[in-house]
């Protein structure tokens, strides 16, 4: 088993519990409707600086690079829908840098004007498997915090279809593929992690560009420029939340479809909160910790119960009981 300080835990309530037990999936969130969704707007500006900033240090192409870029400097400009298409690396990087901006000023221009609705889906979870805060935060008091082992979380899907190319199926028939999601990543805290973060993001960006030519497949380049960028944006959060040691599931899309959902929301994201779906093989569950309650005895047989169920045999998950004196 797992060592368990590597698990990640999961917080949720009994049916939050009991329907990731029995689907097998987790849901990612709109990052938008998080308690925290400011947090993506504030590291989304930062980041789009850090792109502009690199963008200044490219040089600006050769007589003979613009003619080899065709029709990007007339006044039609490029062909957005033309992942082939060929521009200036310096100028993609403009447009991922204010397509980002774009994410907390949508008056902000974009490259292509339908990324307004680009967004990120995120799963969270804690390293902390006994917290007071996440047990009332999440949940509702007496739910459950699932541990899950990381390493079961790597090569994970989420289902989407590009829309702009119709002929994407999968064998079935059905038009929607599995795209990857990068493994968990942990969340920075803070002006001070942030800014180390971001530092560490530039040389690495800096070394990546290093390696491109100076005209470049504009409309796919500057898509995974804005898509590596925009996800890392989703691991910065004010130090406020440091307590959380959070660590995230990020699934970023910006030219495809992703397959969504909607549940019932509270008032502040205007009651509808939309996800999507993400699936996990079933040895990814190695503990539960039974939050605090009443009849705990009763909860935990319930839980086991619940697993056994659902294919786990006795004892394959390590079942713990809440050490929080909090009866709700």
């Amino acid at each position: 088993m797992t060592d368990e300080k590597d698990l990640l835990y999961h917080y949720t309530d009994f049916g939050g519990f009991s329907g990731i037990v029995r689907s097998r999936t987790l849901w990612g969130t709109d990052i938008k409707y998080l308690n925290d969704a400011q947090e993506l707007k504030y590291s989304a500006r930062l980041m789009a600086d850090v792109l502009h900033s690199l963008a200044d240090e490219m040089p600006d192409p050769s007589e003979e690079e613009q003619k080899e870029c065709g029709g990007f400097f007339t006044p039609e400009g490029p062909d957005h829908g033309d992942p082939s298409y060929l521009g200036p690396k310096k100028h993609a990087l403009r447009a991922a840098a204010w397509s980002l901006a774009a994410l907390e000023d949508e008056s902000q221009p974009q490259m292509p004007h339908d990324w307004k609705w680009a967004n990120g889906y995120v799963t969270c979870f804690t390293t902390e498997r006994d917290s007071l805060g996440q047990w009332r935060g999440y949940a509702g008091g007496d739910g459950f915090a699932i541990g899950f082992d990381p390493a079961k979380l790597s090569g994970l899907t989420y289902q989407c279809w590009n829309y702009k190319a119709g002929d994407r199926i999968d064998p079935s028939g059905s038009g929607w593929v599995d795209a990857p999601i990068p493994a968990p990543r942990q969340i920075s805290y803070g002006d001070e992690a942030q800014l180390e973060n971001l530092n560490s993001v530039k040389t690495a960006f800096r070394a990546y560009l290093s390696d491109k030519p100076t005209v470049i497949n504009y409309v796919s380049f500057t898509t995974d420029m804005f898509n590596a960028a925009a996800r890392l944006c989703m691991t910065l959060k004010d130090g406020a939340f440091r307590d959380e040691k959070e660590w995230r599931l990020v699934a970023m899309f910006a030219e495809a479809t992703p397959n969504l959902r909607f549940r019932k929301g509270s008032y502040g994201t205007g009651g509808v909160v939309p996800y999507i779906e993400i699936g996990f093989p079933r040895e990814a569950i190695a503990k539960v910790v039974i939050g605090p309650g009443s009849a705990p005895d009763l909860r935990e047989r319930a839980v086991q119960q619940i697993l056994e169920s659902n294919g786990y045999l006795l004892g394959e998950v390590e079942l713990e009981r809440s050490n929080v004196p909090f009866r709700g």
